[in-house]
């Protein structure tokens, strides 16, 4: 933290730079009480921009707003539009599936936001929840990060001698040790703060991805760039985040959170903290806990999104340049052509007017036979020992005439019904019951559904040996796919 460091930082943070606006209480109490206040991620613009219109008409009785006169549902639009500029960037506005444009917070506003609650003075510090929470994570790292087998089981053993202890205590005196009221206080007031500390985190994941979005934009516009280049720039930048620690650990929770039964076991502990709360009469300070599985996977479906649109960008280009290249070889024959015949009834008078690299190869009209050669007949050294025979009654040939499309719906409902039975399933379940019929194709359509879905998880750390034919004679090792409700 030097000085042109800060000095660089204070000029160009669009956090500081919102802080520093003359219209930032305006601003910021109406995004809190838009989207904190309520959850929400995206607001649609209607909406966002009918409450702004009303909250700046509220605002007009307090003559320290400075708001002026004037139609509010204008300046409301004018307001949003603003703020979605590349200069402001307190919002990002998009269309979303179903085309209806929406707004939601950046980054920078959510940091000024997360700041702005930490200067407000709190009802108590739970110092004790917090000490024993970073003594346990450091107790948990040294544990979990060194690799000697005897430190390791000298830790478990002791461990067991505390469970042991425990079990014993409570057998013998029937009373158990429970956290009083202020304990459980500060702890739910500490997972809350977390938990929505986890969800704004979210928005720097999915930033990254937009970023490298915009990166590839760029690249496609310069006109030197290659579709070589920006399919090897894409494959590098992706491997760089997927690997960076914010990478690894987005996946790695995105897997816990696909998981059914820790989903279930999430629901339950909360369910059980909130009649905690209510039993010894503990007032919570919202309920932002009991819908925090739908937040995350909203918030974590938004990542997996920017993911497959940068895959959708990159075949666009792919596909588009592929194109373009067809369509310019088409206009080069077409000029060609075009040359040629100007050139048909005025040909070039100079001797040389053409150089062709090689020599010549030259084939002069009366080197061609007279009659066609007797065709010669191939001789074996080696004969196979069994000959087919000209009977062709028998032989189907259906497969190899016919072309065949996966039916897509049909792997749909087979994933469907086995949904319906039990809350996940993986492909290899399926195929044992509805073996592969058209080999890879159908494989690869299974991978597509998979990757089309934030419900689904192809696991990339675990393979499998898929089957291609009846008799299991061909096989192909895959990642694992696991479908869900």
């Amino acid at each position: 933290m030097t000085y042109k460091h800060l000095q660089t930082l204070l000029a160009d943070s669009p956090s500081i730079r919102l802080l520093r606006a003359k219209n930032a209480p305006l601003i910021v109490s109406f995004l809190f009480q838009e989207f904190k206040e309520t959850n929400r991620l995206t607001i649609s613009h209607y909406e966002l921009a009918d409450a702004l219109a009303d909250y700046l008409e509220f605002l007009r009785q307090f003559e320290e707003s400075g708001e002026a006169t004037g139609d509010v549902v204008t300046r409301a639009r004018q307001y949003l539009d603003v703020w979605c500029s590349d200069e402001q960037n307190i919002l990002r506005k998009y269309t979303d599936d179903k085309g209806v444009d929406v707004y939601e917070l950046t980054p920078h506003t959510e940091k000024v936001i997360q700041w702005v609650q930490e200067l407000e003075e709190k009802e108590f510090v739970g110092t004790e929840s917090m000490f024993l929470d970073i003594f346990r994570k450091v107790r948990d790292l040294v544990e979990n990060s060194l690799d000697d087998p005897v430190y390791k089981l000298t830790a478990l053993r002791k461990q067991r001698t505390d469970i042991d202890a425990q079990i014993r205590e409570i057998e013998a005196s029937g009373v158990v040790k429970a956290f009083n009221d202020t304990q459980v206080k500060e702890r739910y007031y500490e997972i809350n703060r977390s938990a929505k500390q986890l969800l704004a985190d979210f928005r720097q994941v999915e930033q990254n991805f937009r970023d490298l979005v915009r990166a590839i934009y760029e690249k496609h516009a310069e006109k030197e760039s290659k579709k070589g280049a920006i399919l090897g720039y894409v494959l590098d930048e992706t491997e760089t985040l997927q690997k960076s620690d914010q990478g690894r650990s987005f996946y790695t929770f995105w897997q816990v959170l696909m998981d059914h039964a820790r989903r279930e076991e999430l629901d339950r502990a909360i369910d059980h903290l909130y009649q905690l709360l209510e039993e010894r009469q503990l007032e919570a300070s919202d309920n932002f806990l009991s819908n925090i599985k739908i937040y995350l996977l909203d918030a974590g479906k938004k990542v997996i999104d920017s993911n497959h649109l940068l895959v959708e960008k990159l075949n666009r280009i792919l596909a588009g340049q592929s194109n373009q290249n067809r369509k310019r070889a088409i206009e080069l024959i077409g000029d060609i052509k075009k040359y040629a015949l100007k050139t048909l009834n005025a040909p070039p008078q100079m001797e040389e007017f053409l150089e062709i690299d090689g020599s010549p190869c030259i084939q002069l009209l009366m080197e061609r036979p007279l009659n066609e050669d007797e065709p010669q007949e191939a001789e074996f050294l080696f004969h196979p020992t069994e000959i087919g025979n000209d009977d062709l009654d028998d032989v189907d040939f259906h497969r190899l005439l016919s072309q065949f499309d996966i039916n897509k719906e049909a792997l749909l409902h087979r994933i469907s019904d086995r949904l319906s039975r039990k809350p996940q399933v993986s492909l290899r379940e399926i195929l044992d019951e509805h073996p592969l019929e058209d080999g890879l194709a159908e494989l690869m359509t299974y991978f597509s559904i998979a990757s089309q879905s934030p419900s689904h998880l192809i696991n990339d750390e675990q393979y499998e040996f898929i089957p291609l034919s009846k008799d299991g004679t061909r096989a192909v090792r895959v990642p694992q796919i696991i479908f869900t409700r």
